[in-house]
């Protein structure tokens, strides 16, 4: 096995460690923002077929566009640390 083969392997290791570490959490933030798209789609096109635009719908978009922004920036921040375990496990050898 030659020096990458064995690279390759220690970060496909990390990488599936840190996925698998997380993964509740991921599915979390995947049905989070899933959900809270359908809740965007609802409530928007509600408003649109009964001319109701006002505060409570307003908070409602408000409110699932906020979710769909904070989890995205979860998932976000675990791909960046799948990413940062990736480097040191790939840069171990250079330095």
């Amino acid at each position: 096995m030659s020096k990458e083969d064995g690279d390759i392997e220690r970060a496909t290791e990390a990488l599936l460690l840190i996925l698998k570490a997380n993964a509740i959490e991921r599915f979390v933030y995947l049905g989070m923002s899933v959900m809270s798209f359908i809740v965007l789609l609802v409530v928007g096109v509600w408003a649109l077929m009964e001319n109701k635009l006002n505060i409570e719908t307003f908070l409602a978009l408000f409110a699932a566009t906020g979710v769909i922004g904070l989890c995205v920036s979860r998932i976000l921040v675990i791909w960046r640390d799948c990413m940062e375990i990736l480097k040191a496990v790939l840069l171990k050898d250079i330095k």
